[in-house]
């Protein structure tokens, strides 16, 4: 049956999903697969055989011992299994910023862009986004974002009071999933 299979698939993310997420992976599918093609929708119940293509090969419904006590049984331990899981945190590190160059430095070009100019972005600012050191730079594993009260004149000739950074990760790292951490001072 399916059910074992994504209880063995969990037990081997258990035991070494700290290593890999591919145990997990093939979990999902699995469930998936288990979720369009063995279970009776519209009855309930389970398909005894299902092919790989998904094509129901018995139409007769799960022997009722098999049903009740086998099938049962191992979704009763993927339930416990997917609990463990959930309050496990299993996040791995893909990318972070500590900002821990020397005092007064620039940012990490390399994980950030800085976006100039006077756009607004929608949100009709008053300052003028610049890539100078002086609005944005590392101090002791912390990034300053600095505003400066100042009149400006940048590359486009549009002149402000005051000028900042704009930073964004844009085309240097995305992220779809996942947990993001950040530790933020506003003054």
């Amino acid at each position: 049956m399916q059910f074992e299979g994504l209880n063995a698939l969990l037990l081997m993310h258990e035991i070494y999903g700290k290593q890999t997420d591919v145990y997990f992976n093939a979990f999902q599918k699995q469930w998936q697969f288990t979720r369009k093609n063995q279970i009776d929708a519209e009855f309930g119940g389970v398909y005894d055989t299902v092919e790989r293509d998904g094509t129901v090969k018995d139409y007769s419904k799960a022997r009722i011992w098999k049903d009740v006590y086998h099938d049962t049984r191992a979704l009763l331990n993927v339930t416990a299994r997917l609990r463990r899981v959930a309050e496990v945190k299993t996040w791995r590190l893909v990318w972070n910023d500590e900002f821990n160059g020397p005092y007064g430095s620039p940012i990490d070009l390399t994980k950030w862009t800085a976006e100039v100019g006077v756009n607004g972005w929608g949100n009709q600012e008053l300052e003028y986004y610049t890539d100078r050191i002086d609005n944005a730079y590392q101090s002791r594993g912390s990034l300053v974002i600095k505003a400066i009260k100042q009149k400006y004149t940048g590359r486009n000739n549009v002149t402000r009071d005051y000028t900042s950074a704009r930073l964004t990760t844009r085309n240097k790292f995305t992220a779809t999933y996942g947990g993001i951490e950040a530790r933020i001072r506003i003054p």
